[in-house]
């Protein structure tokens, strides 16, 4: 592991944790509103944390997701909107001369350190840059319940550094950790399976292959199914929330996790049950955009926010919040008057998933599918279920332009995206989450 000098200047030397959950919608915590929670611990970790009821993810899937985020750029800016080229031989690269959140860190003395176990993520992906120690956890396999692993691993880690600590090395880390569930493969252990979930006969098992294969037959899932894949997507978040408390409890017996530690949780976006006619997280519908986000720090008054932000919001409120430069051309804003109890303007919220496109605003949502114009009240109707696309045509028309605006900045010739040949482990790990065939 890297020796790191302590930083030296202004900024606090605070340990900071980033638990970014891949998949998680936010209705699926107690947090949120879900009843039974199936998640004490992060309920717990969100009372405790200035807690946002309004963060959107700027893509639908994880890779464009989680760049965005770390640069503070927007996806389709980056051109990293579109999806990975359906022959699993070529993956996108994020731009190397790109400043990034966990670069800025290592370059005012913190160690840095991630574990992930999406293969979206793997070296060339440009994600690691910036990181000490970047290591992918786990691999293919159905029956797998990776959480665990992921925080073995950190442990093990965090051995290492505890150690490090006792010799006289104080430097302050950046831990970046990415959690798989509750992605597809839907496979919690079964002792978090619910008595409905146990008693289900149908054709579902909760896996990428079999859904796909029900999906392409065109027979309509019932009731049954779809309350079958619901509960197994929940028992996977009652397990991550298990396994998160044993992460804060070998952190602490560590020493490496303190009053004084910054906790960040999210997620890089949701999932979808058919609720708008599909599943897996393919559009930009609100189940499938609207994440969890909440930020535990001393200095930081617990309390509940409901103005609209989005993850592109993330680095540039944590570097300020530590005392850090900010990320040159940063297309997010810093947080910090919200999290210390003053206001911001109001700001939209921008999605981009290949020729899908979304615009969230405090009242109201609009989306472009495929070309055709979807109006939503965000107060009246947060689940998106009637469009007023006609009956309110000046909002519509507003929006419509906010958005084409959005897309207008991206540069007039493409960005050019480097491209990453897909190693056979990757290529087998990719296949096992259903994203090549």
């Amino acid at each position: 592991m890297r020796r790191v000098q302590a930083p030296r200047g202004p900024g606090p030397g605070r340990d900071v944790i980033f638990v970014l959950v891949d998949t998680l919608r936010a209705d699926a915590l107690g947090a949120y509103g879900r009843r039974p929670s199936p998640s004490p611990w992060i309920d717990e970790r969100a009372a405790h944390s200035a807690f946002f009821e309004r963060a959107f993810s700027q893509a639908a899937w994880t890779y464009p997701s989680v760049a965005s985020f770390m640069t503070s750029r927007q996806p389709v800016h980056l051109n990293l909107h579109q999806y990975l080229r359906r022959d699993g031989e070529s993956m996108p690269g994020l731009d190397a001369s790109l400043p990034r959140l966990a670069a800025t860190m290592r370059a005012h003395g913190r160690h840095t350190a991630g574990f992930y176990t999406n293969p979206f993520l793997a070296p060339g992906s440009g994600i690691e840059q910036g990181f000490d120690v970047f290591e992918f956890v786990g691999g293919p396999g159905r029956d797998v319940s990776t959480a665990g692993w992921v925080v073995d691993a950190t442990l093990r880690w965090g051995r290492v550094l505890a150690r490090q600590r006792e010799a006289g090395d104080v430097s302050p880390y950046f831990l970046y950790l990415h959690f798989m569930e509750p992605h597809l493969d839907y496979c919690p252990p079964k002792a978090f399976w619910s008595p409905e979930a146990l008693a289900y006969r149908g054709p579902m098992d909760g896996s990428s292959g079999k859904l796909k294969r029900k999906i392409r037959s065109g027979v309509p899932f019932t009731p049954a199914d779809l309350s079958f894949l619901r509960s197994l997507y929940q028992a996977e978040v009652a397990y991550l929330d298990t396994e998160l408390r044993r992460l804060e409890a070998g952190l602490r017996a560590l020493g490496l996790w303190r009053e004084g530690t910054v906790l960040v949780f999210a997620a890089d976006h949701g999932e979808q049950f058919a609720e708008h006619g599909e599943f897996e997280h393919g559009d930009v519908h609100v189940e499938n955009v609207h994440v969890p986000l909440f930020i535990q720090a001393a200095e930081l008054t617990p309390r509940r926010l409901g103005d609209v932000v989005g993850l592109i919001d993330l680095s540039p409120t944590l570097l300020e919040l530590l005392g850090l430069p900010g990320l040159p051309d940063a297309e997010g804003r810093t947080l910090l008057p919200l999290l210390s109890g003053g206001s911001l303007p109001p700001f939209p919220a921008f999605t981009d998933h290949g020729d899908r496109h979304r615009i969230t605003t405090l009242g109201w949502s609009l989306l472009v599918d495929h070309g055709e114009t979807l109006l939503y009240d965000g107060v009246l109707d947060p689940n998106e279920t009637h469009s007023l696309t006609a009956a309110r045509a000046n909002e519509t028309a507003a929006l419509r332009t906010l958005l084409d605006d959005h897309l207008a900045q991206a540069p007039a010739e493409a960005v050019p995206v480097a491209r990453r040949g897909i190693d056979p482990a990757t290529r087998e790990a990719l296949r096992a989450l259903g994203y090549v065939d």
